[in-house]
């Protein structure tokens, strides 16, 4: 309910957030734990869009982390397995990435008031993606890394897990790689959506 102070936007009902959360869950346990016979790729891109949906939705980063942790605790729907505490921590950290992304580029936040992710809570992933973004953004090598390469598992050469249908630990996962894939995702719904 709203007065749980989860919720910044009415607009924003519990339904959205389960739903969220729901996806979240089903996409994480794509990407890292069960193959459903997409991409790595496409899968991680899903992922980074419904995060990138609920930060336009306006929903809180708290909020969220604790639906997950919640969710977590009663397995169900497609993924019905329960996330370790690990693989829980890389999603919430990737989850953390992408708002942090988002936040530092001033992306919509649904008419949100203040933050949705408090960033000198962390600090840290804060500068590392400031650095990441300036790279992305000043055309450096780092972000001309082809996205498949860049995710090559295990560190061996050639094209990488992502144009596969595998699924990669979470910890071979670069954060650069997910905030590298949040500017795209953003970039590509302003293409779709430009009249809005």
């Amino acid at each position: 309910s709203n007065s749980d102070g989860f919720f910044v936007s009415d607009a924003c009902g519990d339904s959205q957030l389960e739903h969220i959360t729901e996806r979240l869950m089903t996409l994480f346990c794509e990407v890292c734990v069960e193959n459903a016979g997409r991409t790595f790729a496409a899968a991680l891109r899903d992922l980074t869009e419904v995060t990138v949906r609920a930060y336009t939705l306006g929903i809180l980063r708290s909020a969220l982390k604790v639906q997950l942790e919640m969710r977590n605790e009663r397995p169900s729907g497609d993924c019905g397995i329960r996330l370790t505490s690990s693989e829980l921590g890389y999603l919430q950290q990737w989850l953390d990435t992408i708002y942090i992304s988002l936040q530092v580029r001033g992306h919509p936040s649904g008419g949100a008031a203040g933050e949705l992710i408090s960033l000198a809570a962390r600090p840290e992933l804060t500068s590392q993606v400031g650095l990441v973004l300036q790279g992305a953004l000043s055309g450096d090598q780092l972000s001309s890394v082809r996205f498949d390469r860049a995710l090559a598992t295990g560190g061996m050469s050639g094209e990488g897990a992502a144009a596969e249908a595998v699924t990669v630990p979470p910890h071979l996962v670069p954060l650069s790689q997910i905030v590298l894939l949040t500017v795209k995702v953003v970039s590509d719904m302003l293409v779709v959506h430009d009249d809005d």
